[in-house]
């Protein structure tokens, strides 16, 4: 930047050290939290002595975030061994993550004071050509739009997934992106869709098979005497009612949770199979 280069050392997911100048001096240590882009303090060099890790000297600038991992202040300390905590740089974002970089008293800074790159969902955001570094891909928030395609092609089932350069399917409020292949949010509601399908899957076979179960018992109890016969029935009774439709109510409380989380192609599926294990469960009962 400036003329300068700059380089950076990654722990295969994050920055956790800056490097620059003919000297290849240390100007950052990174401190990240356990999640992903979760970046928490930061020491810089202030005193270009290429040692930033020395406490004493240099303050420990801590960064501040909302729910969507975007960086919306720094807070810094004064130095020497007595410290004190101030509000050292404010961020402000559009809805697809143009940030404005702010002093404490609201006048706008073209570049961070300190040096934070971390900005819009805690990815790193070059100053110089306004984009941010998504891993498998750059991010021009000033288009709202990858600069390349989507390494992931999408889900025919959810169309917009099928645009190539798209952030987020246009939700940038809501989702995020951090390995820039798709949304992680819509990533995971398919992935729980297909959890809470299985499981539902199981509670709608496990229907259809008590059904047979009383079917075959009173075809075998059919033929025997009027006291066995009746026994029969009431056995087929309670295998519908204690069996079957509880396990359909249980499909049913599924389906409302998948249904809200699965593409509309899914909860139609799943509603058409909960549907026909009641139509069984009332048709057994009819022919009873």
């Amino acid at each position: 930047m400036n003329g300068t280069l700059t380089r950076y050392l990654y722990d295969q997911e994050d920055i956790i050290a800056l490097f620059s100048g003919p000297a290849n001096c240390q100007t950052h240590a990174v401190l990240h939290g356990p999640g992903i882009d979760q970046p928490l303090a930061f020491v810089k060099d202030t005193n270009a002595d290429c040692h930033p890790f020395n406490a004493v000297g240099l303050p420990i600038v801590t960064l501040q975030q909302d729910g969507l991992g975007s960086t919306t202040s720094l807070i810094s300390e004064t130095g020497g061994f007595v410290r004190s905590l101030f509000l050292a740089e404010r961020y402000v974002y559009d809805s697809f993550g143009n940030p404005t970089i702010q002093a404490p008293d609201g006048t706008p800074r073209t570049t961070s004071a300190f040096g934070n790159p971390y900005l819009f969902t805690g990815r790193e955001y070059d100053p110089e050509s306004g984009l941010y570094y998504y891993r498998a891909r750059y991010y021009d928030p000033r288009m709202g739009r990858f600069l390349q395609e989507d390494p992931i092609r999408g889900f025919l089932e959810i169309p917009l997934t099928q645009h190539q350069y798209s952030y987020v399917i246009n939700n940038p409020v809501n989702r995020i992106d951090p390995k820039g292949k798709l949304s992680a949010s819509i990533v995971a509601a398919i992935v729980g869709g297909v959890v809470t399908l299985t499981f539902v899957a199981l509670f709608v076979l496990g229907t259809r098979k008590t059904i047979e179960k009383a079917n075959q018992l009173r075809k075998q109890q059919a033929s025997c005497d009027p006291e066995k016969a009746l026994e029969a029935d009431e056995r087929f009774r309670e295998l519908v009612e204690e069996e079957a439709v509880p396990k359909v109510k249980l499909g049913i409380a599924a389906a409302s949770v998948s249904q809200a989380s699965t593409p509309e192609g899914q909860a139609l599926f799943l509603g058409q199979e909960t549907g026909t294990a009641i139509g069984e469960v009332i048709e057994g009962r009819k022919r009873r």
